[in-house]
């Protein structure tokens, strides 16, 4: 694989992600401690995610099923994440995982079709 195209499956939608979720977990909680908490969350998932994708891909030519899958387990990820590193309520957790990541990959897909 060659620096181009880890950069393209890697470093471009994790930096996209942490860009994007970084802005809107601020204007959410208005707490410069959730954008540490998020960030630490997307370099955990994000990899997983799309190494995960590039190898079913790869392997079974089918890519919805597995992304919408993944999409939802790294929502339940980062949402048991930030219940163990915040002190805030489960649903308010549930709440910034949810919203952060169903706004990034809606800018992610919109995105691609650029």
């Amino acid at each position: 694989m060659q620096i181009t195209q880890i950069a393209n499956i890697f470093i471009y939608p994790l930096l996209l992600t942490i860009i994007i979720e970084g802005i809107i977990i601020i204007l959410i909680t208005r707490k410069k401690k959730w954008l540490v908490y998020n960030i630490i969350c997307n370099l955990l998932t994000n990899p997983l995610l799309n190494l995960s994708l590039l190898y079913l891909v790869t392997n079974n030519n089918s890519f919805l099923i597995p992304f919408i899958i993944g999409e939802i387990l790294v929502i339940i990820v980062e949402w048991l994440i930030y219940i163990l590193i915040s002190n805030d309520k489960k649903a308010d957790c549930f709440k910034y995982s949810l919203i952060t990541n169903m706004i990034s990959l809606t800018i992610g897909l919109l995105l691609n079709l650029i």
